[in-house]
């Protein structure tokens, strides 16, 4: 592995994610590939080490898209991925839309997830990793109706928050300080 020469056949890669790289939806495989020429169409195998810097965070700003995208159709099976997120770096989902208020109110959304990876990957945590918070749900109305008796009123009702993300997914084997937790 790193640090004992290179083995024929693999492709060793130390990267470090800085503030000035972009941040925002963080696909790692575009992110070796921009940095290396690295693909999965290369010849080499892959072990890389990604490293988040102290004060870095990853972000997204749309619950649909994972701060941090490990995506199996970026890699192969047999290469090897490590990301270690230093300390006072931060990965944060994006947090759910908010419900409408109205006449009966709308659910909050659902936040976005932390971290999503479809293949393995050891992630070393020493920052920190926050799924999005759920949006609030919308506020019921209340609405006053009348006939020619009189006036009647009715309450109508809020409805719920949304799910928050999820920090991190299942298939990544965690070494961390705090176990990362759904």
């Amino acid at each position: 592995m790193f640090g004992k020469g290179r083995e024929p056949g693999w492709r060793e890669v130390y990267l470090t994610v800085t503030e000035t790289d972009d941040t925002e939806n963080l696909r790692l495989g575009t992110f070796i590939k921009e940095k290396t020429g690295w693909d999965k169409n290369s010849k080499d195998k892959l072990r890389a080490i990604i490293e988040i810097a102290s004060n870095v965070i990853v972000y997204s700003d749309e619950p649909s898209i994972p701060a941090l995208n490990i995506n199996a159709e970026d890699f192969r099976p047999f290469d090897q991925l490590f990301v270690i997120v230093k300390e006072n770096a931060k990965i944060y989902g994006a947090a759910g839309a908010p419900g409408v208020g109205a006449f009966n109110g709308a659910d909050g959304g659902k936040g976005g997830d932390a971290v999503f990876a479809d293949r393995p990957v050891r992630l070393i945590n020493h920052g920190k990793i926050y799924g999005g918070g759920g949006g609030g749900g919308g506020g019921g109305g209340h609405q006053v109706t009348s006939d020619t008796l009189g006036s009647s009123s009715t309450r109508c009702e809020g409805k719920t928050g949304g799910a928050g993300g999820q920090h991190c997914c299942p298939v990544i084997e965690t070494f961390t300080k705090e176990v990362c937790k759904k």
